[in-house]
């Protein structure tokens, strides 16, 4: 049978190793290495060192006065997954190697997102932000970004700080609008039909190697291009 542990305090170990079900609404810190095989429901915070492996599922529901900190990493493994929903805060590194499927906003406080996964944005209505209130935020991606459904999907630049997004794999707007402030680009995009994607904001470089094409919209409120494909 499948067990489920669940914690509603705050509680502090030194590592843990899930091959059930995980429960967590009082905040989880782990100082050393850490891996979720099963399935591990976050409404709380996940602070410490210890990095978090995860090969099965993390589902992370939070909202805004919680996060996911420390000078750990966590890292979706290949046949793991992460969903989250909620406006909690990723506030460490955090690697994909496997499937994030987003339906909300993200705040991030001096985090990286590298994906060498799939990353599924989600919105169903509505404007949501992938937003920063300092410098050094980013979402890397080398594998695959799809946005999808009818609403907004900002990644937001201020004067105190931007979320870069830097494309080197594939990025797809199969609906809605996807608002792009600041980043670097040698991947390609696809815009489906109906589909709106705008570079604006803060600065854009599309390299050699890049390629913007469908049947959707493309708006550019600045940036520079080296020879790239445009269809």
């Amino acid at each position: 049978p499948t067990i489920t542990v669940t914690l509603t305090v705050a509680s502090t170990i030194r590592s843990l190793t899930l091959d059930e079900n995980l429960s967590v609404s009082g905040g989880l810190t782990i100082s050393h290495a850490s891996a979720v095989h099963g399935v591990l429901a976050l409404s709380g915070s996940l602070a410490g060192s210890g990095d978090l492996l995860v090969t099965g599922t993390l589902n992370w529901t939070a909202g805004n006065a919680q996060s996911m900190a420390g000078t750990g990493k966590t890292t979706i493994d290949s046949a793991g997954n992460l969903n989250k929903s909620g406006q909690a805060v990723l506030a460490r590194n955090l690697d994909n190697f496997g499937t994030v499927t987003l339906t909300s906003g993200c705040p991030m406080s001096n985090a990286v997102l590298n994906n060498s996964g799939v990353f599924n944005w989600t919105l169903l209505a509505g404007s949501h932000e992938i937003s920063t209130g300092a410098p050094g935020s980013a979402i890397n991606n080398d594998g695959t970004f799809i946005k999808t459904g009818n609403g907004a999907g900002v990644f937001t630049a201020f004067a105190s700080g931007q979320v870069a997004f830097n494309n080197t794999g594939t990025c797809t707007v199969e609906g809605g609008r996807l608002f792009i402030a600041i980043g670097s680009h040698t991947g390609a995009f696809h815009i489906q039909n109906s589909s709106r994607l705008y570079f604006e904001g803060f600065s854009h470089s599309l390299g050699p190697g890049s390629s913007i094409s469908g049947l959707g919209t493309l708006f550019m409120g600045g940036g520079t291009g080296s020879p790239g494909l445009f269809t």
